[in-house]
């Protein structure tokens, strides 16, 4: 069949009035399609992602924030594999961890990652130990320390090497017939060679103490560098127990504080404030939460989690007692009032500061000759410039403080009031019982919350404020002249007291 009319083909580069085959023409537009990679329109294709071997050094060096994640992602691996014994060896060129698990079982199911195959174990066959890992992609986080990765594995069948590197997706793999031929035990040895950067053994060994302070025991220890890592504090036993569809909240809390320190199969995730108001922090474990990808957070926005806090937060409510605030933002304010006025009526009286004793005012009467005058002026001088060389020395020297007055600082709360005249003024739950300000040398003023009239100066409304200024200042003030001196006499003491009233009436 030919066609030549030249109205036929309207499309630019075709010559009007040419003969054309169509046979031809559709053998041509055949070879275009299939060079192009053209599918007929309307043709469903199937298509697949891939990646470049960059994706290794994107998932391992932006997704974890710090290079300890990598130490917690390889002690979980060996955990899951029922490792009673994981040994980190931090060299200067390389970091050794060697582990006495079960080894390397499936070559392909150890490098697939993302893949469900964890999450299908509930526990493990020998020590039936919960799964930490689901996804296997944590064991890209090594990436993080290193560019090269070598692994021997025996699993008392089969011994195996492989060698990673964080440019290439392809795994150089190698099986041993013999199992011992590749490692002596069974278990696992992954060396990390090429560091990107250098690791701390001490640092190292706080965070996995941290981080595995509720599984680490008699069946699963870690040591760094030859010692062995232990738990921060020894953990008490549980004291709650909280049920929801999902599973069960267990942990340890206590009446003090506020943060909770959440567990998610035993590892450590996060701390948080779960209720603000209520005095309620410890820790608590769970295993339903979904962690995000670099095990830092929990994904929030589903049943699980918005559960989890709801039963936490009505358990904490009904059973922990509401934050107060001891000190009241007034009464603070109030004294740093007291301080300021104090620190004026010290300096226009010039009073002695800082454990220096109040100078008696008795002496001789009448006319001083002149000659005398200059010696007595000398010697004054001389006197007080030994005065500032023992002031500077007690100031140096351990002061050493009552059993009482060492328990009164160990309960103080809040920031110091300072003072132009160098005594602080500090708040403690030092007892009812106690004096409202307790003396602490060497310039400690420290005001007893708990004293029945200190309760009164801060929530009692009947009292003016200068009536509360004037006690609070009478009662600084007897601090104060037990701290200038050992033993002031009555006369100057009262006197003293006397005189710094006054001077604060006059303000």
């Amino acid at each position: 069949m030919m066609i030549s009319s030249p109205n036929f083909w309207p499309k630019k580069g075709i010559k009007h009035g040419k003969s054309f085959s169509l046979t031809a023409i559709y053998v041509r537009k055949a070879i275009l399609e299939r060079r192009r990679g053209r599918r007929k329109v309307g043709e469903i294709v199937k298509k697949k992602y891939w990646f470049s071997p960059k994706i290794l050094v994107e998932l391992s060096e932006n997704l974890y924030t710090n290079y300890l994640h990598a130490f917690r992602e390889l002690c979980a691996n060996a955990y899951d594999a029922d490792a009673s014994r994981v040994d980190i060896t931090i060299l200067p060129h390389q970091i050794d961890f060697e582990d006495d698990g079960s080894g390397i079982e499936d070559v392909d199911k150890f490098l697939e990652k993302g893949s469900i195959h964890k999450q299908l174990m509930e526990l493990t066959p020998k020590f039936k130990r919960k799964i930490i890992g689901t996804k296997g992609l944590g064991d890209l986080a090594k990436y993080k320390l290193c560019r090269r990765v070598d692994v021997l594995s025996n699993n008392g069948k089969l011994g195996m090497f492989l060698s990673f590197t964080d440019d290439s997706l392809d795994v150089d793999y190698m099986p041993y017939v013999n199992p011992t031929d590749a490692l002596p035990h069974v278990g696992t040895k992954i060396t990390l060679r090429n560091l990107k950067r250098s690791a701390d053994p001490d640092e190292v060994r706080t965070y996995l103490a941290k981080t595995f302070q509720l599984l680490l025991s008699k069946e699963f220890r870690i040591f760094v560098n030859g010692q062995e890592v232990k738990p921060p504090a020894k953990l008490l036993p549980p004291n709650v127990e909280i049920d929801t569809t999902y599973g069960k909240i267990v942990g340890r809390l206590e009446k003090k504080g506020g943060l909770i320190n959440i567990f998610l199969r035993g590892v450590f995730v996060k701390g948080e404030i779960i209720e603000a108001n209520r005095l309620a922090s410890g820790y608590v474990n769970v295993d339903f939460l979904i962690p995000t990808t670099d095990r830092e957070d929990f994904v929030r926005d589903n049943e699980q989690w918005r559960e989890f806090i709801s039963k936490l937060r009505a358990h904490i409510i009904a059973n922990y007692p509401p934050r107060r605030e001891l000190v009241s933002k007034a009464f603070r304010k109030l004294l740093n009032k007291v301080a300021k006025n104090l620190t004026r009526a010290v300096a226009r009286l010039k009073l002695p500061i800082e454990g220096q004793m109040p100078s008696s005012e008795s002496g001789e009467t009448g006319e001083i000759p002149e000659k005398t005058l200059r010696k007595k002026r000398k010697e004054k001088a001389e006197d007080k410039l030994k005065k500032l060389v023992h002031i500077e020395k007690e100031k140096k020297a351990k002061v050493r403080l009552t059993r009482f007055q060492a328990k009164v600082m160990k309960k103080v709360i809040g920031r110091s009031i300072k003072t132009g005249f160098g005594l602080k003024i500090r708040m403690a739950k030092a007892g009812e019982k106690e004096r409202p300000v307790v003396p602490v040398p060497p310039n400690v003023a420290v005001v007893n919350i708990e004293n029945p009239i200190i309760e009164i100066l801060q929530e009692g409304k009947k009292y003016k404020l200068m009536e509360k200024e004037l006690l609070l200042s009478r009662l600084i003030m007897e601090a104060y002249t037990d701290l200038v001196g050992k033993n002031p006499s009555k006369k100057e003491f009262l006197k003293m007291l006397d005189s710094l009233t006054l001077e604060y009436l006059r303000e």
